[in-house]
């Protein structure tokens, strides 16, 4: 296996991780708690860094890890995903990628350790999940029955998020989501557009959880905008998106980088997309249903 050491950086220390857990705090804005369980792990001096290797697989990847002292479940590779925007699951071209290790370790003296990443978020999720089923049991059946399809799919997405790589950006969706969830189960009758709602958030949070199943970073996708007369592409305007079952006409969350081309990761979802002007935030174009579920490109025509 080919891979190149670049450069190591001390990211935070730990204390002794001893059969315990150890918060680092955040790292490429993810919050992260080291898990120790060795005996010899006494070190109090044991550090968290990185390392920027090259590579083509996940396997190579996971290796690496290994390699560093961290275990490479989905906690691991949530973080790395994080630390390196951009990064492909597996490529035909090698890849500089930065990695969590584990400062001092040696595979024949000491265990490897465990990451804990975003652990408060996605108990938040598990806990919303749990009330709100706990709500619909007692909900009038025509309620329940437009509920409980939701409320399994929630319950379905808050064990994926723990099993397999998540962003912050899909945990803070589904938040999102179970927290409109959350207050739809406590009506006693549902308007034809809560049921609207209900319909797109339970699609919604099927597709993340069989996107999750990819273990792969969250999709690409770039955003063109266009003149409408002569189709050349226009610069410096700011890309809004939202959830479709979350859109209530405000810019929800923008791409960091303004047109045009720009791209972005985004979580699997159906959004509405469009193009605001970077200074005032009038709308440039028409709103756009946009469904992702892989990386995508998409055109957005500037009114002119």
């Amino acid at each position: 296996m080919k891979h190149r050491l670049i450069v190591c950086l001390i990211l935070a220390a730990t204390t002794p991780l001893v059969g315990q857990t150890s918060n680092i705090g955040a790292i490429a804005g993810r919050q992260v708690a080291v898990q120790g369980k060795g005996s010899a792990m006494n070190a109090a001096e044991l550090k968290l860094g990185t390392q920027d290797i090259q590579i083509k697989s996940s396997d190579e990847l996971k290796q690496l890890l290994r390699d560093g002292g961290i275990e490479p479940d989905a906690e691991a590779l949530s973080l790395v995903y994080s630390m390196n925007p951009g990064m492909r699951k597996s490529s035909t071209e090698w890849q500089v990628v930065h990695i969590p290790v584990l400062n001092g370790f040696a595979p024949n003296k000491g265990d490897r350790v465990t990451l804990a990443i975003d652990r408060q978020a996605k108990d938040r999720i598990a806990e919303s999940h749990m009330q709100i089923a706990g709500r619909i049991q007692l909900a009038p059946d025509a309620v329940r029955t437009k509920l409980n399809p939701a409320s399994v799919a929630l319950g379905d997405l808050s064990s994926a998020v723990k099993a397999h790589p998540a962003s912050d950006s899909l945990l803070g969706q589904i938040q999102r989501e179970s927290e409109v969830l959350d207050a739809l189960s406590s009506k006693q009758r549902l308007t034809q557009k809560d049921q609207a709602t209900v319909r797109m958030i339970t699609a919604d949070l099927q597709a993340k959880s069989e996107g999750l199943k990819e273990d792969a970073p969250d999709p690409t996708l770039i955003v063109r905008t266009v003149g409408a007369i002569n189709n050349e592409e226009i610069s410096l305007l700011t890309i809004c998106y939202v959830p479709v079952a979350l859109y209530d006409g405000k810019c929800d969350a923008e791409f960091k980088r303004p047109t045009s081309p720009t791209q972005q990761e985004i979580p699997i979802a159906n959004y509405i997309i469009w193009a605001q002007d970077s200074t005032n935030g009038i709308p440039k174009t028409i709103t756009k249903t946009v469904e992702v579920r892989h990386d995508d490109e998409v055109k957005l025509v500037v009114k002119q």
